[in-house]
């Protein structure tokens, strides 16, 4: 049984763009992503100048140790981390 994506979503399908997470780092910063039940999928330290992407295809929580540092993009759509920020660090949840 399949479910079906609400209308006007994106599927993530591996290996499709929509799935793609991609950090541009101006800044050196530190970011974890983390499955539902806490396991960590992957960690990085980013130096500035630098970018990495990541395909992300099932619920997660990124948390970026230097947010003003950090410009993120998800399914190809900014990702804005100020609101979610305190003391530099943000905390998302992506879907």
């Amino acid at each position: 049984m399949t479910q079906k994506e609400p209308a006007g979503s994106v599927a993530a399908v591996a290996g499709d763009k929509s799935s793609l997470l991609t950090m541009d780092f101006r800044e050196k910063s530190w970011i974890k992503v983390q499955k539902k039940d806490g396991s960590v999928i992957a960690e990085y330290i980013g130096k500035p100048g630098e970018q990495r992407q990541l395909e992300i295809n099932e619920p997660v929580t990124i948390i970026v140790g230097f947010a003003p540092g950090v410009t993120m993009a998800f399914r190809g759509n900014p990702v804005d981390l100020a609101p979610n920020t305190v003391n530099s660090v943000a905390r998302i949840s992506l879907k």
